[in-house]
């Protein structure tokens, strides 16, 4: 500031035109206006230079933009290049369903293992039920014989005639086929050989036909308990008609003996494919 200057800022102090806080306070404001404008850009200026973005706003448009995917070759420009690519996508095609291949054969084979060892089970369970059905037909088969023989006799001591033949009972064991009726509900036979899937098919089969037999028999031996264990005398119609009733009897006790015995075969058969 020269000399000359000084004298003029004093008289207008003196004169009130302009006071030091004023002056003060206007040197601050455009202190802080230049600051602001020096400190922040523009929102052109933070788009296209993203270097002078604050850190904030940085951050969340990093958040939002797309990820973007592109082919491992990058820009195709030559017909070698494009087969190359085409040949890499197959291969990890192949490769992918491949892998699912082995996935889903890993599965039937487990899903199989668990069919089979369920069936076979359950067939050496239906194996044993039905060696010991077999043994009680037999045993009760030569009682029945017995009682024909001794029928004569019999009927003159009416209540000794009734215990010979409650004592001709047989076992009615039952029979499962549960394992069997889950795997066809399953669709697990489809994965298995097609000899197993038959075996196991005509043991079952025939199980099932024991199974209606012995029911079916069921009320003929309890209309045999019901007929000696009506009568206190005999008269000979009643014996004869006694006698018919046993004779039937012992008829249904060979044919249950001979489907048992083609059951087990079956069953052995079926036990025996892997």
């Amino acid at each position: 500031m020269t000399e000359r200057e000084e004298p003029e800022i004093v008289d207008s102090l003196q004169k009130g035109q302009v006071s030091p806080v004023d002056t003060l306070a206007d040197v601050s404001a455009d202190a802080a206006s230049y600051a602001s404008v020096s400190g922040e850009c523009s929102i052109k200026e933070c788009v296209e230079d993203p270097a002078r973005d604050t850190g904030g706003r940085q951050q969340a448009d990093g958040k939002d933009e797309p990820m973007e995917i592109h082919a491992p070759m990058g820009k195709v420009e030559s017909l070698k290049e494009f087969a190359t690519h085409i040949l890499i996508v197959t291969i990890g095609i192949l490769i992918a369903f491949g892998l699912e291949g082995l996935r889903e054969s890993w599965r039937e084979h487990i899903e199989v293992g668990v069919v089979r060892d369920g069936c076979r089970a359950e067939l050496l369970a239906d194996q044993d039920n039905l060696s010991h059905d077999l043994m009680t037909e037999r045993q009760v088969a030569t009682q029945l014989d017995q009682v024909i023989v001794d029928l004569p006799q019999l009927t003159k001591k009416p209540a000794e005639l009734e215990e010979r033949v409650h004592g001709l009972t047989p076992s009615f064991y039952f029979f499962s086929t549960s394992e069997w009726e889950s795997a066809l509900s399953s669709g697990a036979l489809t994965h298995m050989r097609r000899e197993e899937v038959f075996r196991l098919m005509d043991a079952y089969q025939n199980l099932k036909i024991y199974q209606d037999n012995t029911n079916s028999m069921q009320p003929g031996w309890l209309d045999l308990m019901t007929y000696f264990q009506s009568h206190h005398s005999y008269t000979g119609a009643e014996m004869t008609e006694g006698e018919q009733k046993l004779r039937i009897f012992k008829m249904e006790l060979l044919r249950m003996e001979h489907l048992g015995q083609q059951t087990s075969v079956h069953i052995a058969d079926a036990l025996k494919a892997r």
